[in-house]
């Protein structure tokens, strides 16, 4: 029996327009993820496919899985077919231990291709995806022959760059500021990336070997950027490249993982602990929820805000209400306590409901996450009462990570604090008819159900989705 090729047709693909990749172009074509392979390339691709390298690389899932596709693209002898890992959670919405597990992969990584006589020449966060349990490694075009110990010590600092330095800063108590690192689209500057290692370096190093320190970063630039070819700085470069030992690659590339193992990326929270130290009948509705979502479900997929630590996601998953949950907070130890118990069926993001981050070629969080179901339990007060937003800004930011259903709670009390009620101090538009009046404009509800005097449960769904 003789198969036919089937021809694709590349004006029907979306192309990547970020990828800088010299071996070939990124296709996406519905659910799945192509790389059209150029001439130039194709023998390296075919080694590489058939290496020891890559059996060991897609073993340990240090690498995205990927095969010969079946089909062809005009222009490209070649045509790859990757693992389609979403929907993804992008660097800036990842914890601290998350980016910490990212580096030492991506370092294992860099060590098995340094076993294997190849180099990983582009290890930053924008060519590694994060997906449930997955975290691996998606950029086919930054693996080479590793020939030269330029492309080596280029690939080493871009690592440093991209994962070192932001676990470094977060150790220092400085986790913000490491995420703004993310949301770049370009690396660090010579200077700042110097300013940053040199402000790290140990106390204990005096002003002296600091000011070497300091001399011998100018040679380096000196000598990367051709800088001053007749300068003091360069001439001192060239000599100690002579009379210096070369580094062992594999010795420090070790090294530095054992420099990354001993950091610690341990944060505290006020709501840290929330859900273990909450009181059992605020917890206890959550088995009420359930049934009623029990009566409306199963869902493919759910959408946890302001999720804490999980327990109603956690539940969804036990009772077979949900195949997946996406579990979203501002709250980094509570997520990472969640993260901890190790449930492949629950995606972590940390981002704000109402203005998360994100970067101006990334699909938005809600486009990637939105779900059958979208439970927003003891939020509302908090985004009306404390941040101020008006109800319309709420429910439209609610609903539109929902494609149909909608759990919503909503406290007539305001922020209550169980011994007294504030509620003569509440604005006047905070009430219930105000609350349900944005709510309908785009939802019907179909269920109301009054839990406890500062809490009122709302099953509401999309009016265009309504049968």
């Amino acid at each position: 029996m003789i198969f036919q090729t089937k021809k694709m047709n590349r004006e029907e693909l979306k192309e990547c327009e970020l990828s800088c990749d010299k071996t070939g172009v990124l296709f996406f074509a519905e659910n799945r993820v192509f790389r059209g392979i150029n001439s130039e390339s194709e023998n390296f691709a075919r080694e590489l496919l058939n290496s020891d390298f890559f059996k060991r690389a897609f073993e340990k899932e240090l690498f995205v899985e990927t095969k010969i596709a079946s089909e062809k693209i005009d222009g490209f002898p070649l045509l790859l077919e990757h693992k389609n890992c979403n929907p993804l959670c992008l660097s800036y919405e990842w914890t601290p231990a998350k980016i910490k597990k990212m580096a030492l992969r991506v370092l294992q990584l860099m060590i098995l291709c340094e076993e294997h006589g190849y180099c990983l020449v582009d290890p930053h966060v924008n060519n590694v995806v994060q997906s449930f349990s997955c975290f691996t490694y998606i950029d086919f075009g930054s693996l080479q022959k590793s020939t030269d110990s330029k492309m080596k010590e280029k690939s080493k600092s871009m690592f440093i760059r991209n994962f070192y330095l932001p676990l470094v800063l977060i150790e220092r108590g400085q986790f913000e500021l490491s995420r703004s690192l993310f949301l770049r689209r370009v690396e660090l500057s010579d200077k700042d990336d110097y300013c940053l290692r040199t402000f790290f370096r140990p106390v204990f190093l005096s002003e002296w070997v600091s000011k070497i320190f300091r001399f011998w970063n100018k040679a380096k630039i000196a000598d990367a950027r051709d800088w001053e070819a007749k300068g003091l700085p360069i001439i001192l470069s060239r000599f100690l490249r002579i009379i210096l030992p070369k580094h062992n690659y594999l010795k420090v590339l070790n090294g530095l993982k054992g420099v990354i193992e001993q950091l610690s990326c341990q944060y505290e929270s006020k709501w840290a602990n929330y859900q273990h130290t909450a009181n059992p009948q605020d917890l206890a509705r959550f088995d009420l929820y359930i049934e009623i979502a029990g009566e409306i479900g199963p869902f493919e997929s759910i959408v946890d805000l302001a999720c804490n630590e999980g327990a109603l996601s956690k539940k969804m998953i036990e009772k077979k209400l949900c195949k997946r949950a996406f579990a979203i907070d501002t709250d980094v130890a509570a997520l990472e306590s969640l993260d901890r118990d190790q449930n492949n069926d629950i995606l972590t993001f940390l981002s704000d409901v109402m203005r998360p981050d994100g970067r101006q070629y990334d699909s938005h969080i809600r486009d990637r996450v939105q779900s059958d179901c979208v439970f927003a339990l003891a939020l509302t007060h908090h985004l009306y009462l404390s941040q101020g937003f008006s109800w319309k800004a709420i429910v439209d930011a609610i609903t539109s990570y929902t494609k149909k259903y909608i759990f919503i709670e909503f406290m007539p009390l305001g922020l209550f604090d169980g011994t007294k009620s504030s509620s003569n101090d509440l604005p006047v538009d905070y009430s219930e008819k105000a609350f349900k009046k944005n709510l309908t404009t785009t939802c019907s509800i179909i269920k109301k159900v009054v839990v406890s005097d500062n809490r009122t449960l709302f099953v509401a769904v999309l009016k265009e989705k309504e049968v």
